[in-house]
């Protein structure tokens, strides 16, 4: 069948990275979904082998509420991961079975688990040691989400910082030291132009995290990568792989961030499943599609979980 042929299985599962994190998330989800609930549970024994602490009782902590800024990389970063896995596994369990998988920046991790590249412990793991070896070598910093066009004001933000995302043509994404954050929000703030912070404490996508590579590298060096089950789509890239390296791991958290470019090699009769925490790609996926598009996100209609999965095969195929 033609990569372009209307197809109701034709779906996609796209997967979210730093910054799409907060407390309690995914937590009805969690009470009411065995298949979720079972699957966190295992991946939360490995990562508390792993990084010494329950990542689950950190994301869960009653006291953590979803408002609340979480940043801690230990522990956000092995727990995008484990949502996004447990969540896949979940919505595959109802029988909606992804064609290719996407993911950006540390989604990247849950994409490679689901296409059969790692295996979901590996790929944990990775998102561990991505973790410490940035908190080990880097400096602090961040990221600013710009809600303006990446045209007009790249040319006055890039003294400050470096470009580490263009989600669609109104959004974009800087990464700098603190510093840097603060002189550009000063001049959005005097243009009277939209912006927020992401809840992250370093520069991912720009130089400023170029001092974890090689450790990173390492670890990434030793993993047993298999040949991707479903097709692959790099947002790094911006465009689908043929095949999966150690590189891939660092270059998609290293590398600007190409939503649009790769979307557009993607069926535009595609079906998408954002499996992120809080439904940020489903956001940007309707500006980047033109109408009618098929996108759901999971964990984010009407700002609470989805509890009846088996509702979602239904609509991805209307």
């Amino acid at each position: 069948m033609s990569e372009h042929t209307r197809d109701a299985d034709d779906v996609t599962f796209v997967f979210a990275g730093q910054g799409s994190q907060h407390g309690m998330m995914a937590h009805a989800l969690f009470a009411a979904n065995p298949v979720f609930r079972d699957t966190l549970l295992a991946l939360d024994e490995v990562a508390g082998d792993l990084a010494g602490a329950s990542v689950l009782a950190a994301m869960h902590d009653p006291a953590r509420t979803r408002d609340a800024s979480w940043d801690d990389l230990s522990m956000t970063h092995p727990a995008i991961f484990m949502v996004e896995f447990a969540l896949a596994r979940a919505v595959m369990a109802e029988g909606i079975v992804p064609r290719r998988v996407l993911g950006t920046s540390l989604g990247a991790f849950a994409a490679a688990a689901v296409a059969g590249v790692l295996t979901p412990e590996a790929a944990l793991g990775a998102t561990i040691q991505q973790a410490a070896a940035i908190e080990a070598c880097c400096e602090p910093g961040g990221m600013l989400a710009v809600l303006a066009s990446h045209q007009t004001w790249l040319p006055q933000l890039g003294r400050f910082g470096e470009v580490a995302a263009i989600n669609f043509d109104g959004h974009f994404v800087m990464a700098a030291p603190d510093d840097g954050l603060r002189q550009m929000e000063a001049v959005l703030r005097a243009a009277n132009v939209g912006y927020q912070r992401l809840p992250v404490r370093y520069a991912f996508h720009s130089h400023w995290i170029d001092p974890a590579q090689d450790v990173f590298l390492a670890h990434c060096r030793s993993l047993r990568l298999a040949p991707p089950r479903i097709s692959i789509v790099c947002c790094e890239r911006g465009s689908p792989l043929e095949a999966v390296d150690a590189e891939h791991f660092w270059r998609v958290v290293r590398q600007p961030i190409r939503l649009a470019e790769a979307v557009a090699h993607i069926s535009p009769h595609s079906a998408y499943l954002d499996l992120g925490p809080s439904g940020t790609l489903a956001t940007f996926l309707r500006y980047i599609l033109p109408p009618p598009h098929r996108v759901q996100a999971v964990l984010a209609r009407l700002g609470r979980d989805v509890v009846d999965l088996g509702s979602l095969r239904a609509e991805a195929a209307c």
